[in-house]
């Protein structure tokens, strides 16, 4: 006699047809690991309910930062973990380095992870991390991450302007590091920014979807991107321009595979440059607009 049985939203279980004599029940669960207790032999009938119990593994990433100079350790540097999940309430966790340059990361669940640095002038320290698991037997094995390496260098000064299409100074354009959430400063009157804490270019890593450049927004002007920043720039970059492409509807539709209009559908518009999110559902046609999207002159190819 087998029968498989699934649990309800509070774990409990039930069947009427289990025959009388001994008999094994085994609980199984993705996610989840038996270390004893998820399986029993009971006589059947039960006078008493049975509780099996699973546990959910917990997993942790691990390291050292080094000075890129003379690989020793930094102690006291602080480093976070963002759970890279789609949700509102997204985890994170802070570690600070020992005296050794040791810092440790416990307690994570499964999922990827964005391990970065606190301080904007070592914001290159950019690394998503994937704690994954193999099954097999639904049983799960633990796979934690260590010697993740971070390598801290001084940070770089960036200076330049930011102006529209037309060549004119923006005055309160936001100038960030494109694709990191790290260092940013203002355009003044003038368009001219000065930014401090940008990455080292002869780091040699990609920022995300980009090779390191620089990325301005304004909500009248729009979005725009620097060129690459060059290798082995010293210490300080001066006259780097970003030009603003201003904003434009987006229009569209969902369709059916008949060709009809979807009405009612959920459709997102992902900033590839900026890390925002737009939302909106189609009409009685399956027709969708975005009002005011900023737009880039580089097609996304060129990008990385």
């Amino acid at each position: 006699w087998i029968v498989d049985l699934t649990a309800n939203a509070e774990g409990r279980f039930q069947t009427e047809e289990a025959p009388k004599g001994r008999i094994r029940l085994q609980a199984t669960q993705e996610g989840f690991t038996d270390e004893g207790q998820g399986s029993k032999e009971v006589e059947a009938p039960s006078p008493q309910p049975v509780i099996l119990k699973l546990n959910r593994p917990t997993f942790s990433i691990s390291g050292r930062v080094v000075m890129r100079e003379n690989q020793q350790g930094v102690a006291g540097f602080i480093l976070r973990a963002a759970a890279q999940n789609a949700g509102a309430n997204r985890k994170e966790f802070m570690a600070e380095t020992d005296g050794t340059g040791l810092y440790r990361f416990d307690n994570l669940e499964r999922g990827n992870y964005q391990v970065s640095s606190v301080a904007k002038e070592n914001s290159h320290l950019n690394a998503v991390i994937p704690i994954n698991e193999d099954f097999k037997n639904v049983r799960l094995f633990e796979k934690s991450v260590d010697k993740v390496d971070f390598f801290a260098v001084s940070g770089l000064v960036v200076s330049g302007l930011v102006v529209t299409s037309g060549g004119q100074p923006v005055n309160g354009a936001e100038v960030t590091v494109a694709g990191l959430d790290a260092a940013s400063t203002f355009s003044g009157s003038d368009g001219r920014f000065r930014l401090q804490g940008v990455p080292m270019p002869s780091s040699g890593q990609d920022i995300g979807l980009y090779t390191l450049r620089l990325a301005a927004s304004h909500e009248q002007y729009g979005t725009g991107l620097s060129d690459p920043l060059p290798a082995n720039a010293g210490q300080e970059l001066t006259n780097i321009t970003i030009t603003l492409q201003g904003l434009t509807n987006l229009t569209g539709n969902v369709v059916d595979r008949q060709g009809a209009g979807v009405p009612g559908a959920r459709v997102m518009l992902r900033d590839l440059i900026q890390p925002q999110v737009q939302e909106t559902m189609t009409d009685s046609s399956g027709g969708f607009v975005f009002q005011n999207v900023s737009s880039t002159a580089q097609p996304f190819a060129q990008l990385r």
